[in-house]
């Protein structure tokens, strides 16, 4: 795994280890959604993200998601 990468793992509980803090959680979402958005205007840093396999799975099946809970628009509230 690339050490540029190696602060978004794991996201999820695996054995031996403790999952980060949740107080985490909201500043590697902010840092991820930032390397995509960069990625978009740079095209270094989009290959360096689509020749990452790790990091496409990270985003597909974490970042994804975190996205869906964190959208405050889709909360249905009162």
């Amino acid at each position: 795994m690339s050490t540029f990468f190696s602060f978004l793992q794991p996201t999820v509980p695996t054995e031996g280890r403790s999952p980060p803090r949740i107080g985490n959680i909201g500043h590697l979402t902010r840092i991820a959604n930032k390397l995509v958005q960069l990625g978009n205007n740079n095209s270094q840093i989009q290959a360096h993200l689509q020749e990452n396999t790790e990091w496409i799975d990270w985003h597909t099946h974490i970042l994804l998601k975190r996205n869906t809970v964190e959208n405050v628009y889709q909360w249905a509230c009162g």
